[in-house]
């Protein structure tokens, strides 16, 4: 199975209870990213890898702890963000600090109108993605053993038939950016 990216932790900055995490600073990802890439380059594997994979808000100290280091700065892809706390601002940030990496926004549920002006605001400060985080439940929140109950999702699905389900607004809302940004396609200043 071709892999075109991962990213070296989910939510680095955070151990929860109620399923695996490990805490990863900004240093550490520098020197996991380098060994990584060694046994990725060692394999023959072209799977781009993303660092910090957490909060926006979190970005000063990526800058300054991660992409200062050249080693790590030649080892890494780019940088992987969810949005849970900070602005979409930060990015623009990143942007700067690293201009070659690649920025994906990886993780988040957006919706209606509002949802809709937090992707632009992502696709505005250099976010090259947006991945909405769950993307179908059935009626009854599953099948999921994460620790969080998740919104409703672009897609509900019956838990009492095999076959029914349906699409939520925000499926529409979304299809307005999939359906109508090519990919490779650049954004102009607006």
């Amino acid at each position: 199975i071709p892999i075109t990216a991962f990213t070296l932790q989910n939510e680095c900055g955070v151990t929860p209870e109620k399923y695996p995490g490990c805490l990863f600073s900004p240093a550490d990802q520098a020197a996991f990213v380098q060994e990584v890439r060694r046994a990725f380059d060692s394999a023959g594997l072209t799977t781009r890898i993303f660092c910090l994979d957490h909060n926006f808000d979190m970005t000063l100290s990526w800058i300054y702890g991660f992409w200062s280091d050249p080693a790590a700065y030649a080892a890494c892809d780019g940088t992987a963000y969810p949005n849970y706390n900070g602005s979409s601002a930060y990015a623009q940030a990143m942007h700067e600090a690293a201009p070659d990496k690649a920025i994906w926004m990886t993780e988040h549920s957006e919706w209606g109108v509002e949802g809709v002006n937090n992707i632009i605001g992502y696709l505005r400060n250099w976010c090259s993605t947006y991945n909405a985080w769950v993307t179908m439940i059935d009626t009854q929140n599953g099948p999921q053993c994460g620790a969080f109950y998740c919104n409703p999702t672009l897609v509900i699905k019956d838990a009492a038939s095999d076959s029914g389900y349906w699409y939520t607004p925000e499926y529409y809302l979304l299809a307005q950016f999939s359906k109508f940004i090519p990919a490779g396609a650049v954004r102009v200043e607006s």
